[in-house]
């Protein structure tokens, strides 16, 4: 799915993770479903992480909201991935 010029993170018959990707005013929200279990989720989705930052960046967004209610399973290795995003963003 298209969204303003970026995509939400495609997903293959082996990923059991899902991101959706919408947008208000200022605010770009990611809403995660299913698991990141795998070892190194950042391969796949740190470049979207940057993909969606860049955007952020570009259309003057101030916030960007992360959802989880429907992430089932978080692995240490995704909640590495969520680190590496911060540090990423900060420079």
């Amino acid at each position: 799915m298209t969204l303003h010029g970026f995509s939400a993170l495609p997903t293959g018959a082996n990923e059991k993770i899902e991101i959706r990707l919408s947008e208000a005013p200022g605010v770009i929200s990611l809403t995660f479903l299913g698991e990141i279990s795998v070892r190194d989720p950042s391969v796949l989705i740190l470049p979207y992480f940057e993909e969606v930052h860049q955007a952020a960046v570009k259309r003057g967004s101030k916030e960007v909201r992360l959802n989880f209610d429907g992430l089932r399973h978080l692995n240490s290795a995704g909640i590495l991935l969520f680190i590496r995003w911060i540090k990423m963003i900060q420079g």
